[in-house]
């Protein structure tokens, strides 16, 4: 039997989120929200830019991988944005 887990890395501040065997295609956690930020869009890459009063601030975009039997691999995921101040995680690729 083998076991699953799907791991999503915000690489500037290394948070990780994970998601229990099973979840198939998900969203990883409820919602990140950015309280002081004006507003957010993500940009061509993927990479998701916070504008705020102080200047743009950007957060790469995720690293998303699932480690199955103890070997990683990496699966297709991205920010979805939930509303001017909110992001989620999309796992796109199980």
């Amino acid at each position: 039997m083998w076991t699953s887990s799907i791991t999503a890395t915000i690489a500037s501040s290394n948070t990780n989120f994970v998601v229990p065997a099973g979840r198939g295609r998900s969203r990883v956690g409820s919602s990140l929200g950015f309280k002081e930020a004006d507003r957010l869009e993500l940009d061509a890459q993927g990479d998701l830019v916070l504008h705020t009063a102080a200047g743009a601030i950007r957060q790469r975009k995720p690293a998303v991988y699932q480690e199955v039997d103890g070997i990683k691999k990496e699966v297709p995921g991205a920010y979805v944005l939930k509303d001017a101040q909110h992001v989620a995680f999309l796992v796109t690729g199980l």
